[in-house]
């Protein structure tokens, strides 16, 4: 039985529409408002109190649960959780006169029409789905039960498991389905050789060398014949991605959203805020394959150190002579023990050594 008569909700727009039609007044967005019980839409999860009509004990049931028991029910009683099957034997008495589904002789014809298929049977549905069965008659009990078998196809995946239930719905073996869905959704290698076109550069790959989405795909952009070849993978180039050097070229000086037009040019060059200053640190990465030159770390957050100071050395700022990569912790670690003024070639020397046999040279060392 359902105590509630009403319910607290509050105005939103997706329920506006709906109160509207049942003669509410909307006020305004977020405000309270009291709803009656039975105009609750029959999909609200709002709590709604009801007591048990077998054992007298109060609870609280979603609204939407409570419609879909007493749809399912002859009887519009409300139970708990305890009493359900003593609901349930007093609808299936109500309905069909007996208090066991079994007993009923429609559900009997059902259940004969579903005796146990043999073994051989099985045997062949799995021949003829192109498998290899593994499991004798001595382990098979009924529909469920879960047979070992090989795919032909990926017999290097060894034994597999599927019941022959599964098999009659279509299941087949998880490799071969996924090299279905990876067929049904690959590109073929005509597309990405055009997509390549498209996007203006020139593939040097040939349409039928193309596996998948993530291997690295040779080009050349005609922009930047001068650098040479470049790669990507497909799915980098559909995301937006492409040549670096066109894409410095868009966003570079004052077409970058970083630009400061209130800089004058010097101002920009001591923030080493400008073109010239990116290109010499990419370079510089690039000669050291993005190895700091101290530890050997390979990638992470690295630096471009200017071996004589930018400072100092105005001719030499962007002379690759004049860098060195490396990784963050050793730069600061450097400018640590030698200073940020005066800075040489020798003093880069001496801390490598120093760091390559872990001793870190003292104040009073140097």
């Amino acid at each position: 039985m359902i105590v509630s008569k009403t319910i607290v909700m509050k105005w939103s727009n997706k329920i506006k529409t709906y109160y509207v039609n049942k003669g509410y007044i909307f006020t305004h967005r977020g405000d309270d408002f009291n709803v009656n019980i039975e105009d609750l839409q029959e999909g609200s999860n709002k709590p709604i109190n009801i007591i048990c009509d077998y054992c007298g004990k109060s609870i609280s049931k979603p609204y939407y649960e409570i419609k879909g028991q007493r749809a399912k029910t002859e009887s519009y009683k409300d139970c708990c959780k305890e009493c359900a099957p003593t609901k349930q034997k007093e609808s299936m008495i109500q309905r069909y006169g007996v208090a066991v589904a079994s007993q009923v002789p429609e559900f009997l014809e059902k259940i004969k029409a579903g005796e146990r298929i043999t073994f051989s049977i099985v045997e062949e549905e799995f021949i003829k789905a192109g498998y290899e069965l593994l499991s004798t008659s001595k382990e098979y009990q009924n529909g469920h039960t879960p047979l070992n078998y090989i795919c032909p196809n990926h017999r290097s995946e060894g034994i597999k498991t599927m019941s022959y239930n599964n098999l009659l719905k279509g299941k087949t073996c998880k490799s071969c389905s996924n090299d279905k869905r990876s067929k049904d959704k690959r590109f073929s290698g005509d597309f990405i050789y055009s997509e390549f076109i498209n996007k203006g550069y020139e593939p040097l790959f040939k349409p039928e060398d193309y596996i998948n989405s993530t291997q690295e795909l040779k080009y050349i952009c005609p922009i930047h014949r001068d650098e040479g070849v470049k790669h990507i993978t497909y799915s980098n180039l559909a995301s937006g991605h492409g040549c670096h050097s066109c894409f410095a070229d868009r966003n570079s000086g004052e077409k970058s959203y970083r630009w400061d037009p209130k800089l004058t040019d010097e101002e920009r060059i001591m923030k080493r805020s400008y073109t010239e200053y990116y290109a010499w640190r990419k370079d510089t990465f690039e000669r050291d394959n993005y190895i700091c030159q101290c530890c050997g770390q390979r990638g992470g957050i690295l630096n471009a150190h200017h071996l004589v100071n930018y400072s100092q050395d105005i001719e030499g700022r962007l002379n690759l002579d004049n860098s060195v990569t490396l990784c963050r912790e050793e730069h600061i670690l450097f400018h640590k023990t030698y200073g940020y003024q005066n800075n040489t070639k020798e003093q880069y020397e001496e801390f490598k050594l120093t760091q390559q046999l872990n001793i870190v040279p003292t104040q009073e060392a140097i």
